[in-house]
């Protein structure tokens, strides 16, 4: 058959990730447990082909993530919930500290009305940008231009990252802890 099973091994061969097809869809397992949720389609890693590897693995192996579509949304699925709708996938990878215990990745969100977030990028009232936000153990933060270098502290405690952001006057881009 021209079925394909993208397999994930983790960290400690301990943990088994498969996706699977399901109709036209395509869904997951994880130690042979299906997540109940069914996609579109689930993505591989931005740095790969579209049947590379879309899974990833904590250090530890006990925590997993993937970015998969459902008609026009993109979700970064974390330990089998799907997260906050996106409208754009890949944005910055998933990234878990380093005992797995917290995860965060980035989002293009919608607004209350399902137009893409926006926010100020200039002085003129028209100067706005897409908007991208951090989502720290679940919870999107404040709303920027861009952001990129996703970091926990080796104890897992503390997380920081790069944004730029618009104040009245200037462009600014400032490491976020």
């Amino acid at each position: 058959s021209n079925e394909h099973h993208v397999i994930a091994v983790s960290p400690g061969r301990h943990r088994v990730a498969v996706v699977v097809p399901s109709g036209s869809r395509q869904t997951v397992r994880i130690d042979d447990q299906v997540l109940s949720d069914v996609f579109d389609e689930v993505l591989g890693k931005r740095s790969s082909s579209s049947l590379g590897n879309p899974f990833t693995f904590s250090a530890d192996g006990e925590h997993y993530g993937f970015t998969a579509k459902r008609g026009a949304m993109y979700f970064t699925v974390v330990d089998g919930k799907a997260g906050i709708p996106s409208e754009l996938p890949y944005i910055v990878e998933l990234k878990f500290s380093h005992g797995g215990a917290r995860h965060a990745y980035v989002i293009a969100p919608f607004d209350s009305a399902g137009r893409p977030e926006q926010v100020a990028s200039g002085e003129s009232e028209t100067s706005r940008a897409r908007a991208y936000r951090v989502v720290l153990d679940g919870v999107p933060g404040t709303p920027y231009i861009s952001v990129e270098n996703l970091m926990f502290s080796a104890d897992g405690r503390r997380f920081a990252y790069v944004a730029t952001g618009y104040m009245p006057g200037k462009s600014t881009t400032a490491i976020v802890v």
